[in-house]
């Protein structure tokens, strides 16, 4: 890892932080978390548990939905990590949609 290289734990804040500022259905803001989280595929696992502990807490259906959005192309990125880890969240918490 180089030294301007942030930890995979610093990643996950930065991210936390970016993913709670996406309030609506923005193909701009969730665009850009897919860039970061393409960008930091050595973050994978715990950018997973960050979006994991996001979705966790959402509970409004409209809410949910965007997130989707979100979590669709990070499967693509993340394959293993997010079919594992978030699918059982999804299916579990979910199931209205």
């Amino acid at each position: 890892m180089s030294s301007t290289q942030l930890s995979s734990e610093e990643i996950a804040e930065d991210y936390r932080s970016s993913l709670e500022d996406l309030a609506f259905n923005s193909r701009y803001e969730i665009s850009n978390l897919t860039v970061i989280a393409k960008e930091n595929i050595h973050a994978a696992q715990a950018i997973a548990r960050t979006i994991e502990e996001h979705i966790a807490k959402v509970s409004a259906p409209d809410s949910f939905s965007f997130l989707v959005y979100l979590y669709v192309p990070c499967i693509i990125t993340f394959t293993l990590t997010f079919t594992h880890r978030i699918s059982r969240l999804l299916v579990g918490n979910h199931m209205y949609l």
